[in-house]
C-alpha cells in the first residue's frame, strides 16, 4: 500500500503544479495530465478498497517514464 499512496502523493503533487496559475505548459499537455491525475486518483481509491487491481496505474507510469527518456 505504500507504493501506491506515494504513486497518489506523485500525481497529486503534479496536479497541484498543473493548477497552478503561473504553469506555462501548454494546455494540449498540461490537460491531459489533469486528467489522468483524477484518474490516478480514482484507480488508487478502488486499488486501496481492494476492488481493482494496479494493471492501469502500472501502464501509466511505464508510459510516461519512457516518454521521459531521451530519444536517440
Amino acid at each position: 500500500a505504500e507504493a501506491i499512496n506515494k504513486n497518489l502523493e506523485l500525481w497529486n503533487v503534479l496536479a497541484s503544479d498543473l493548477l497552478h496559475p503561473e504553469n506555462q505548459l501548454n494546455e494540449s499537455i498540461r490537460k491531459p495530465l489533469i486528467e489522468l491525475s483524477i484518474f490516478v486518483r480514482r484507480a488508487t481509491t478502488k486499488i486501496l478498497s481492494g476492488s481493482d487491481g494496479m494493471d492501469d496505474l502500472i501502464a501509466i507510469n511505464e508510459s510516461i517514464a519512457l516518454g521521459l527518456q531521451p530519444s536517440g
